[in-house]
């Protein structure tokens, strides 16, 4: 697996980082919270070894 600093992470999957128009440091964390459990949930859905994970995955 590739290592990837988690600011590469928000601005080359999808997140785009750099199109963020919040104004205020909590809409930026907020923003932020919301795209961190994003992504935790996709990485342990990859690496979830349930008996449903592969059609998890599919979908």
């Amino acid at each position: 697996m590739e290592n990837r600093s988690y600011f590469k992470l928000l601005k080359s999957a999808g997140f785009n980082l750099e199109s963020w128009q919040q104004e205020t440091p909590m809409a930026l964390f907020r923003r932020l919270l919301v795209v961190s459990y994003a992504t935790l949930f996709v990485w342990k859905i990859e690496r979830s070894e349930e008996k449903n994970a592969p059609a998890v995955r599919k979908f």
